[in-house]
C-alpha cells in the first residue's frame, strides 16, 4: 500500500517565500548616492568671418587617452549655440565639425594633440567653448586691368597669395589684350594680390633665362581679399604707366659690335645720389638694344653688366665674364656713375655705352686697309680700317711717302702734296688692345709728276713753234729733245735738231719756242717741202713723232709714242 507524501505546512511555506524576496532585495541596485556626477559645456560655433553655423556637430574627447567619448550631431542652432548636457565629471577635449569648413578642435586647433582641454564638473555648466572654423573648398578672383591713361593693358601679371590654416594658394594669371584676367583654384581665405608686369622670357635647354617686361607699368597690390568656395572676386585695378629707358650696348672695339645677352639695370637714387631700392632691369637683345620698364617718375644709375650667362644643361648655367662691367657713362663705380633723369609716361632715349672685353687677346690682321682716290696733287685719299681679329679697341694711322713716315699725317685721309709727285703713297694702320698691338700697310698708290703732252707743232725761220697742253696740277715742268734719225752709208744714228726747258700752268696749253740749232736748220733745209719726221721726247712730257716743213710751216703728224 502506498504511503502519502507529506505537505508542507502553511507557516514553512511563508518562511521560504519571505527568505526568497529577502534574496532579490539584496540584488537591487545601489541607492542614487553611489551614481557618477555629470555637468554641461555649452558654446557658439561660427565661421571665421563671424558668420553663425547651423547644424555644427560637437564631439567630446577623454582628455587622458584622446578616446572619443560621444558626439552629438546638429548639435548648434540657428544661432550657432550648443549645449552638451549630462557630460560625466572629466576631463575632455572637444572638436566641431560643419560641412564646407575645417575641423577644428577647442581652442582653435586643428589637431587633437594641441587641443586644450575643458573641465566638467558635478551640476555645473562649462560656458564658452567656443569655435571660429575656417571655410574649405575653393574659389577665384577675375576682374580687368586698365591704364591711368585710359584703355585696357594686357601682359600684366595678376598674383594671389594667400589662404587659410593649412590650405595655402600662390597662382598668377596674365591679362589678355583686354586686361581681364582670372585667378583660378584659389583655396579659401584672405589673399593679398600683385599686380606687376608679366615677363617675355627666352628659353635654353627648355629654361627660361633673360626676361624682359612685357607691360610699362607701375606695380601696385591689394591686401585682404577673401576667397569663399565656388564663388568669384571681382578685383579691378588701374595701374600708372611708368617711365621708360632704352639704349644701345656695343663692343669698344673699332667696330663697335652690338652685344647681346647682357643685364642692363636701373636704380633709383635719391637727392644726395645713394640707392633707394626702386628700379628695373632689362636685357639686350641681338642687336645690343635693350628696355627697361615700369620706372617711377626720379633719378636713376644705370649698370651695365659684363657677365653672359647660358644654359649649359638642365638646371645649371653658366656665366663668364666677357666684358668689364660699368656704369653710365663709362663710370667705373656706383658713385661716380651719371644720373639719368626719368619721368612716368615718358622715354629716356639714347642710354648707350660700350663696354671693354674683359680679357682681350692681341689683334690680328685678316685684311690690310684699302686707300681710295686719285694720286694727283690736291686729291685727297682715304684709308681703311682694315678687318681685325680679337677686337682691337683702338686704331692710329701713318701716311708714308716711298716707305717715309710723312710728318703729321695721322689721320684717316690724307691729301696729296707736290713733295709726293714721283713717289708712291701708303697708309700704315696699328691696331691695339690690352693685350698687345699690330701693323698692316695698304697697297701704294703712285703719285706720277704732271706729264705735258704736245698737241700742235709749226716751223718759223729755225725755231719750232711748239703747242703744249698740261692737264696736272699744279704745273707742267720739265725739258723737250728732237732727234732725227739719219742714215751714212751702212749706218743709222740719232742726230739732236735742237732742246730746250719749258713750264706751261696746270691746265693750260701755251707755246713753248725751241730754237733749232745748227744740225736741225740744215736738216729742215734739205728737207724742203717734202718735210722733215723727228722724234719729240724729254723729262715732264710725252713723246711722240711730229711732221715738220720749214718755209710755211709744219703741220702734226704721226701716232704718240
Amino acid at each position: 500500500m502506498m504511503q502519502a507524501k507529506a505537505r508542507p505546512s502553511s507557516i514553512g511555506g511563508a518562511i521560504a517565500a519571505s527568505a526568497a524576496m529577502l534574496l532579490c532585495l539584496t540584488a537591487l541596485p545601489p541607492t542614487a548616492a553611489a551614481i557618477t556626477p555629470t555637468g554641461e559645456f555649452s558654446g557658439t560655433v561660427k565661421s571665421s568671418e563671424g558668420k553663425a553655423i547651423e547644424k555644427a556637430e560637437v564631439c567630446w574627447y577623454d582628455a587622458s587617452n584622446d578616446e572619443k567619448v560621444k558626439c552629438k550631431p546638429e548639435a548648434t542652432n540657428a544661432e550657432g549655440k550648443y549645449t552638451i548636457k549630462e557630460v560625466p565629471e572629466g576631463n575632455y577635449k572637444v572638436e566641431f565639425n560643419a560641412p564646407g569648413y575645417a575641423r577644428q578642435y577647442y581652442r582653435e586647433s586643428t589637431n587633437i594633440f594641441e587641443a586644450e582641454p575643458i573641465i566638467v564638473t558635478e551640476s555645473h555648466l562649462t560656458e564658452n567653448i567656443n569655435a571660429a572654423l575656417l571655410e574649405v573648398g575653393e574659389g577665384k578672383i577675375a576682374g580687368r586691368v586698365t591704364s591711368s591713361a585710359g584703355g585696357p593693358l594686357g601682359g600684366v601679371e595678376v598674383c594671389a597669395t594667400g589662404g587659410s590654416g593649412e590650405e595655402f594658394s600662390n597662382v598668377c594669371s596674365e591679362t589678355n589684350a583686354n586686361g581681364e584676367y582670372t585667378v583660378e583654384r584659389l583655396k579659401v581665405g584672405t589673399y593679398f594680390m600683385f599686380f606687376a608686369s608679366a615677363s617675355a622670357c627666352e628659353e635654353e635647354l627648355g629654361e627660361k633665362v633673360r626676361c624682359n617686361e612685357k607691360a610699362n607699368v607701375i606695380s601696385a597690390s591689394v591686401a585682404h581679399l577673401t576667397v569663399h568656395n565656388a564663388k568669384t572676386e571681382t578685383v579691378n585695378e588701374v595701374l600708372a604707366i611708368g617711365g621708360e629707358i632704352s639704349g644701345t650696348v656695343t663692343s669698344a672695339s673699332i667696330t663697335h659690335p652690338p652685344i647681346a645677352h647682357i643685364a642692363v639695370c636701373a636704380t633709383q637714387v635719391n637727392a644726395e645720389g645713394h640707392a633707394n631700392g626702386g628700379g628695373g632691369c632689362g636685357y639686350t637683345n641681338t642687336a645690343g638694344q635693350y628696355t627697361i620698364m615700369g620706372l617711377p617718375t626720379g633719378s636713376y644709375k644705370v649698370e651695365y653688366d659684363g657677365y653672359v650667362c647660358h644654359v649649359i644643361k638642365k638646371g645649371e648655367s653658366e656665366c663668364p665674364e666677357l666684358y668689364v662691367g660699368q656704369f653710365y657713362t663709362g663710370k667705373a663705380t656706383f658713385s661716380q656713375a651719371t644720373a639719368v633723369a626719368v619721368t612716368q609716361g615718358a622715354l629716356t632715349a639714347n642710354i648707350n655705352e660700350s663696354l671693354r672685353p674683359a680679357f682681350p687677346a692681341a689683334p690680328t690682321a685678316s685684311a690690310p686697309p684699302t686707300l681710295a682716290g686719285t694720286g694727283a696733287v690736291g686729291q685727297t685719299l682715304t684709308c681703311s680700317q682694315g678687318t681685325w681679329a680679337n677686337e682691337p679697341l683702338f686704331l692710329t694711322y701713318q701716311w708714308e711717302r716711298s716707305g717715309v713716315a710723312i710728318a703729321g699725317a695721322s689721320g684717316a685721309t690724307y691729301t696729296i702734296q707736290a713733295a709726293d709727285e714721283g713717289s708712291s703713297i701708303t697708309c700704315v694702320v696699328t691696331a691695339g688692345n690690352g693685350a698687345g698691338i699690330a701693323s698692316a700697310a695698304s697697297a701704294a698708290v703712285a703719285v706720277p709728276k704732271p706729264i705735258a703732252e704736245v698737241v700742235g707743232a709749226s716751223v718759223k725761220g729755225t725755231t719750232v713753234l711748239l703747242q703744249v697742253r698740261c692737264s696736272g696740277a699744279p704745273e707742267c715742268a720739265g725739258k723737250i729733245k728732237l732727234t732725227v734719225r739719219v742714215r751714212h752709208g751702212k749706218h743709222v744714228k740719232t742726230v739732236v735738231l735742237g732742246s730746250g726747258a719749258f713750264s706751261v700752268a696746270a691746265g693750260k696749253t701755251a707755246v713753248v719756242h725751241l730754237k733749232l740749232g745748227a744740225l736741225g736748220g740744215k736738216a729742215l733745209r734739205k728737207a724742203g717741202k717734202r718735210g722733215l719726221t723727228i722724234n719729240l721726247s724729254g723729262t715732264g712730257i710725252k713723246g711722240r713723232s711730229l711732221h715738220l716743213k720749214g718755209a710755211k710751216g709744219a703741220k702734226r703728224h704721226g701716232k704718240k709714242r
